[in-house]
């Protein structure tokens, strides 16, 4: 229901019928997980896990919830079960939009911090840096090679292989 809601802001103004019925119908769902104080579920690029269960894989959920949000870099997405109806709104309208580009000057985190939406949690993604070095010096890439050649050499004479661990 929250990846309809998404596809409907993403071809609807937000003052559609359509819009204000698919929110409806995702906040009463959502209301009625007695068993839960929010929905969590992760992110991947085509699914996402609720309960480590995969789901939605070749469906809306794919086209509109997981890619736009593997995009945007979230990696978990929380939604408190006394979510509010602007919070959904905010939501689904951001994610829409966020999803058209494909690099965001602001993250959505951010965009959904600045819009006030407290009832959905967002977590992003662990990305890690890749840093240049740079080109090696002349002396370090004869090192390297020699080093290269030695080991070839080793391994090629049947010699005993050293492993780093047992």
């Amino acid at each position: 229901l929250l990846a309809r809601a998404v596809r409907q802001f993403h071809t609807y103004p937000e003052t559609s019928p359509l819009c204000l019925d698919a929110i409806a119908a995702c906040q009463k769902a959502i209301v009625s997980l007695d068993a839960r104080d929010h929905l969590a579920f992760r992110v991947t690029p085509r699914a996402v896990a609720v309960d480590e269960v995969h789901v939605g894989a070749g469906t809306v959920v794919e086209h509109e919830l997981a890619r736009r949000l593997h995009r945007a870099q979230i990696a978990t997405v929380e939604i408190a079960r006394t979510v509010t109806t602007r919070d959904l709104i905010r939501f689904c309208k951001d994610l829409s939009g966020f999803g058209d580009a494909a690099h965001s000057s602001t993250p959505l985190i951010d965009v959904l911090a600045d819009h006030g939406v407290s009832q959905i949690t967002v977590r992003p993604a662990h990305r890690p840096e890749v840093m240049n070095v740079g080109a090696l010096s002349e002396p370090v890439r004869r090192l390297v090679e020699h080093e290269k050649q030695r080991r070839q050499q080793l391994f090629a004479s049947g010699g005993p292989v050293q492993h780093l661990y047992p």
